[in-house]
């Protein structure tokens, strides 16, 4: 397993379900293989659901792990412990990925021999921008 992609979540079922199937839609193109682990922080929504259908219905190889200890740390530390990629890609709950995403971030990874990337992130705004953020 070349990546595993890393979601902390908490009660967001239904923006994961979005992001679930965003990420199943990553193009590879035959250069690395990876997989979608889900640390659940203790939700009390239909997270674990969401996470099994997805796992039917995506392309990728998906997992769930729960979480009790409160605290995004305490699901990142497990999920990053769980993890069975060379490489850990963390991503939230509620991002929209492109399909390019984790092509872009592997290759750069590799050509570079990176112990880390980061790149930009772009709000989708739900509501008004906030009148303080410019």
């Amino acid at each position: 397993m070349d990546v595993t992609v890393l979601i902390a979540t908490r009660n967001r079922a239904d923006s994961l379900r979005r992001t679930l199937a965003g990420l199943g839609a990553q193009r590879t193109g035959g250069a690395f293989t990876f997989e979608i682990l889900v640390a659940d922080n203790g939700s009390q929504d239909h997270t674990r659901q969401v996470v099994a259908a997805a796992a039917q219905t995506i392309p990728v190889p998906g997992r769930y792990v729960f979480v009790p200890q409160p605290g995004k740390p305490h699901a990142l530390n497990r999920g990053v412990e769980a993890a069975r990629g060379e490489f850990v890609a963390l991503t939230d709950d509620d991002v929209r990925h492109p399909s390019e995403w984790l092509g872009r971030l592997v290759a750069t990874l590799r050509e570079h021999r990176a112990d880390g990337a980061g790149g930009p992130v772009r709000p989708l705004w739900m509501s008004p921008r906030p009148a303080w953020l410019s």
